[in-house]
């Protein structure tokens, strides 16, 4: 673990000051603990994180310079590796993650999954298909043979995009379909190439989407594109959605005219009718309000209508009855 953590802090160093001597690290690291104080043994430890601990760790190449000085190189097709390693490290290592939370709160739902992101990853270097078992949120399970298209984060929750073979739509296309990592299994790359276009940048699926669910996925929203939706949030939640912009689209308007009371801020997006959307706006309750267009508008009003009569007398769902009984929860 302190090794880790040296390692981590020294590159950093090192990238900060583009070009360093093992002086320079005694120095700037003598009150941290990292080191001996006997100057000789630091510097003999020194050189065996830049000649081991530093490439293993952090995934980087020690370059020796002129005048005994040193720079550093991230290999870049180590970053993204390093990247979650690092998480999948706080996730696993009890002790290390207790001496965060002293400062730092981590929410370790995060990082579950993150060991398969690997797979996916290398799938797209190396041009293979993935196969995997996908079991959904229903838990119905199926076989995927999955070209690697990208990879995305939303809501805390990794995902993979890319062309199913083993599944077609009604005209014997193969699916173009977003699995959840917390959701595969039984990961294998096979011997078959990729169909990933050369071409392809994962942001232009998502360019005009909020989430992660795909406009296909709803038949009454298929083909209907991106659409101008118009918004109106109070003074308070408008400046959340201000400083965290729903979408690349979101553009908006103050409205201050206190002869008739009118305050907030009117906002503007262009994008599709999703359901993630939809939750978006049921997340704002009463702070927000959609204007147009109507079907959008529509759609809202009925999943607000659904939720109050889950709470009167005629909920949507058959709600079992109490008392219950968490003796025993699953977790």
């Amino acid at each position: 673990m302190q090794v880790f953590i040296r390692c981590i802090d020294v590159a950093n160093f090192i990238r900060k000051n583009q070009e360093v001597t093992v002086h320079e690290i005694y120095e700037h690291f003598q009150g941290k603990g990292y080191y001996s104080k006997i100057e000789a043994n630091a510097k003999r430890a020194i050189q065996r994180d830049l000649k081991e601990y530093i490439p293993e760790y952090v995934k980087a190449e020690i370059i020796k310079k002129p005048k005994k000085r040193y720079a550093i190189r991230f290999r870049e097709e180590e970053m993204f590796k390093i990247s979650y390693k690092n998480l999948n490290f706080l996730s696993l290592n009890s002790e290390l993650r207790r001496e965060f939370n002293k400062y730092i709160s981590l929410d370790i739902r995060n990082f579950r999954h993150l060991d398969k992101l690997e797979y996916f990853y290398n799938a797209i270097n190396n041009k293979k298909r993935l196969k995997f078992e996908y079991t959904d949120y229903l838990d119905n399970s199926r076989n995927v043979e999955l070209s690697v298209y990208g990879l995305k984060e939303n809501d805390n929750r990794w995902y993979a995009i890319g062309e199913n073979h083993l599944k077609q739509d009604e005209n014997g296309i193969n699916e173009i379909y977003r699995f959840a990592l917390d959701r595969v299994n039984s990961i294998e790359e096979t011997i078959y190439e990729s169909n990933r276009p050369e071409a392809f940048e994962i942001e232009k699926i998502f360019e005009n989407l909020y989430g992660i669910v795909f406009e296909s996925d709803e038949p009454h929203q298929r083909n209907q594109g991106s659409i101008p939706i118009v918004f109106f949030a109070e003074p308070r939640q408008a400046s959340y959605i201000i400083s965290t912009p729903l979408h690349h689209s979101q553009e908006y308007l103050h409205v201050n005219n206190k002869e008739n009371g009118e305050d907030g801020t009117i906002f503007k997006l262009q994008v599709a009718n999703t359901y993630d959307l939809r939750m978006r706006f049921l997340s704002y309750a009463h702070k927000a309000v959609i204007l147009e267009p109507e079907c959008f508008r529509n759609d809202v009003v009925k999943m607000l209508e659904d939720s109050l009569r889950n709470y009167h007398d005629k909920p949507i769902f058959n709600i079992p009855s109490g008392p219950y009984n968490f003796d025993n929860p699953k977790k």
